[in-house]
């Protein structure tokens, strides 16, 4: 018998049964008299019932999956009836007479329907370690809970009957079991995760783990969901921000949010969400990005030396993964802050799934002194075929993307990304489509494949084609104060139109690479073969990682790789990024027949001494060879435009962390050095560089429901330029390298800028789900070697409620 729900179901069924049956026995008054000693500690119930059984020679009839909820612990000696009501006094049950010696034990009606607790703990399989953070699912009554530091949950509202509980955390296998629950008890379910041996490179959800214990590598760092709220931020749902928070990523001003990893320029920088490229992903002059906290599960930051899978990308890879639908507790949700609202709703049945969120959000205009609103929809569609099959598609509009920096100057531009994605047992395939207005397309096509050849190796293999198509509509690169416009003709006689929107490539890039995994060592071998389709020419990517593991918390990793970059999705970006009022400086991509090359080599030791402490360090060099990449230097009306013939970038990173606890943070310090060198031979270091970056970040969880937060950032070292406008003298005829000699090659000061935010979270109880407040305040300060200094101060309040 598998369950009993309810004793008005199970009553009927079992006297049919019994009618079939010969009853045979003694009297069941001369058995009920006869005496029972019961002795029992902390005994399942069912073996307690059938040691009454064999002592009264009375029949019981009950479900072991539906009594083995409760233990009992007791000592009783008299007659068989009186002692088996006793028994079950304290449980859930009741016996019922079916007339002669059977008794049925089914649950007391006036129980059946009541809601009673789920509590349990959940734990490394190998290691034997509790796991913080755990998502536990209780269908279909589609309640929610998440492990605290010692790994312990508690539902306190699930149903009697049949349930499905699932788990879920990041770098483990999924678990999933059927629970009869009944009662008012709450059992205890202890649920052991098994780590995942091979992550899919295309649904990368963690960093690269350690064995066992170390799961903090720097090369491929995840912050996961939890991760996104650990730290007080600057402005409410901003998730780049936490970005910029971590070794090697750093920003060209207090309020631009776009991350440059490891002295790369923002054009050098990949970004998706769940595999579709996003053009454009910033608001006004990068102060928002597009992606909401409430939809992204985990982001993964792929620094030097990434893998096989991934390529266009010469310094760095950002990949935003969306948050599974059947893992969203609410049906409805949204938030109201000091900067705008947001709305969203998510719906699923056995088959089909659903979620949208919009989001509308004031964004301040530097020159103007002026706001305009951003508007970005998200939505999410699900069909499930089968645990390991199903078909997603995936959308994501925004309005206002481009709209300001101080080069580019356009108020209603749209761009969308759409995605068309097929998981199966061991593969995926993804059809997608991406745009800026009608100026910039990208139409391409993914598929990854992935074989378990031995238990000691694996094989991951796929094609990534794609066709980019750009207009000649973005050429105006104006400088005219605060009447920004776009024109079709370059205003500048002294600088050539570098078509910076004109791209046309046809690009396939069959990748695979083969992991080998032994007990002390692993090493994964792979390239990438990009081909332009149109003219037939191949380049060859080699890539290599070997990790070496001495002791179960000690990994050292090294890793090489080659890197070819043909499009510029985020030139837009960078613009935004380098462009300030007055002059600017920032790198452009004009049309090349040829791609630019980069050569990374990194080196990381990572270690783990306990379970909630991670430390990490990691150096990294790379080479940069130009193709049609020029640094644009502007002052008031007049641009040069500096043709780069190469670059390196080098650096040392450390990353210290507790990561589990009441007290959770971390401490990370980047130490870099960036160069370019332009075609005439002069080198200088880019703006966008930080020699020096301090973070430290600090939460406290004060109790279940309240969480204080604390962050402190210091960048140093970046180049300030000495071309005060008000007394350099503006010589229009001077060539591209004469400015860069006059005013990039030397830096006469070095800035630094330092930001200190205090956050709180609080958890409220709302009528159905609860609701969350959240407030932040931060000051700025920045100073220069002039001992010129500025501040600022900002406060931020936000409502997210759910139900």
């Amino acid at each position: 018998m598998s369950a009993i729900f309810t004793a008005r179901r199970m009553l009927p069924a079992t006297i049919f049964c019994l009618g079939l049956l010969p009853i045979t026995g003694a009297p069941a008054y001369g058995q009920s008299m006869s005496t029972v000693r019961l002795t029992a500690q902390n005994q399942k119930l069912s073996a307690v019932l059938e040691d009454w059984q064999a002592q009264s020679g009375m029949r019981l009839l009950f479900a072991n999956s539906l009594v083995d909820s409760c233990r009992v612990s007791l000592q009783h000696t008299g007659p068989a009836l009186s002692v088996l009501h006793r028994l079950l006094q304290t449980t859930p049950f009741e016996a019922v007479s079916q007339g002669g010696n059977l008794w049925v034990i089914a649950p007391k009606s006036s129980q059946v329907r009541r809601l009673i607790a789920l509590a349990g703990a959940v734990f490394d399989a190998q290691d034997e370690r509790p796991l913080e953070g755990a998502e536990i699912f209780l269908l279909p009554a589609r309640e929610h809970a998440r492990t605290d530091s010692l790994g312990h949950y508690r539902i306190s509202q699930a149903r009697p009957g049949r349930n499905r509980l699932r788990v879920k955390r990041v770098g483990y296998e999924d678990y999933s079991t059927e629970l009869v629950l009944s009662g008012e008890i709450a059992p205890h379910v202890p649920i052991a995760l098994t780590p995942k041996n091979m992550t899919t490179p295309e649904v990368l959800v963690e960093a690269q783990r350690l064995p066992r214990n170390i799961n903090g590598l720097l090369a491929q760092q995840t912050l996961s969901r939890h991760g996104l709220t650990l730290s007080a931020l600057s402005r409410p749902d901003e998730v780049f921000e936490i970005l910029q928070q971590q070794p090697g990523v750093s920003h060209r001003e207090a309020d631009d949010v776009f991350p440059h990893v490891e002295g790369g320029s923002a054009s050098e920088v990949g970004i998706e969400l769940d595999g579709v490229p996003i053009f454009v992903p910033t608001y006004s002059r990068n102060r928002r990005s597009l992606f909401s906290a409430t939809t992204i599960d985990a982001i993964t930051l792929h620094r030097s030396g990434y893998g096989a899978s991934l390529g266009g990308a010469m310094s760095g890879f950002i990949a935003l993964h969306s948050r599974e639908i059947r893992e969203q507790p609410y049906r409805f949700y949204g938030g109201l802050s000091t900067n705008g609202f947001g709305v969203g709703a998510n719906h699923y049945s056995e088959k089909i799934a659903w979620s949208g969120l919009l989001r509308r959000a004031n964004v301040e205009q530097d020159l103007d002194f002026h706001t305009f609103s951003a508007n970005d929809l998200f939505n999410k569609f699900e069909l499930q075929f089968s645990p390991q099959r199903r078909l997603t598609f995936l959308s994501l509009v925004a309005q206002g993307s481009l709209t300001q920096s101080n080069s580019f100057r356009i108020r209603e531009t749209m761009t969308h990304s759409s995605g068309l994605r097929y998981d199966g047992p061991g593969h995926a395939i993804l059809l997608y489509h991406s745009a800026l207005q009608d100026w910039l397309t990208e139409t391409g096509f993914k598929l990854d494949v992935t074989h378990q050849i031995t238990s000691a190796s694996a094989l991951h293999a796929g094609a990534h084609a794609a066709r980019l198509i750009g207009e000649n509509r973005l050429t105006a690169l104006d400088s005219l104060g605060e009447f920004k416009y776009i024109k079709d003709t370059f205003p500048y006689t002294n600088a050539r139109n570098l078509l910076l929107a004109r791209q046309k490539v046809n690009l396939l890039s069959p990748h695979f690479s083969v992991r080998l995994m032994q007990p002390f060592w692993s090493m994964e071998v792979g390239a990438r073969v990009p081909t332009i389709l149109s003219d037939g020419r191949v380049w060859v990517e080699p890539r290599v990682q070997f990790t070496l593991t001495p002791a179960p918390v000690v990994q050292l990793t090294l890793a090489a790789g080659d890197y070819h970059q043909f499009t510029d999705r985020s030139f837009a970006s960078e613009a935004k990024s380098g462009d300030s009022p007055g002059a600017g400086e920032y790198v452009v991509r004009a049309e090349a027949h040829s791609p630019s090359r980069a050569r990374h080599w990194r080196g990381e030791i990572s270690f783990r001494p306990q379970a909630d402490w991670a430390l990490a360090v990691a150096g990294f060099k790379k080479q940069y060879d130009f193709a049609g990449q020029f640094y644009l230097g502007r002052i008031n009306y007049h641009i040069w435009q500096i043709p780069l013939a190469h670059g390196h970038s080098s650096g040392m990173e450390f990353w210290l962390g507790k990561v589990r606890g009441l007290s959770q943070g971390w401490l990370s310090y980047t130490h870099s050095h960036a160069r370019y060198v332009s075609a005439g031979g002069t080198s200088f270091q880019p703006y966008f560089n930080r020699e020096r970056i301090l973070s430290l970040a600090f939460t406290r969880y004060v109790s279940s429901r309240v969480q204080l937060k604390w962050h402190y950032s210091r960048a140093s070292g970046y180049p300030v330029r000495a071309w005060d406008l008000g007394h350099i003298e503006v010589r229009p005829n001077d060539s591209a390298e004469e400015l860069a000699r006059a005013y990039f090659s030397e830096t006469r000061e070095s800035g630094s800028r330092a930001q200190l935010a205090f956050g709180l979270s609080w958890l409220m109880a709302g009528s159905d789900k609860p609701h969350t407040f959240e407030a932040a305040v931060l000051h700025t300060h920045e100073e220069q070697l002039s001992g010129e200094m500025q501040g600022s101060f900002r406060l931020w309040l936000a409502l997210h409620f759910a139900k």
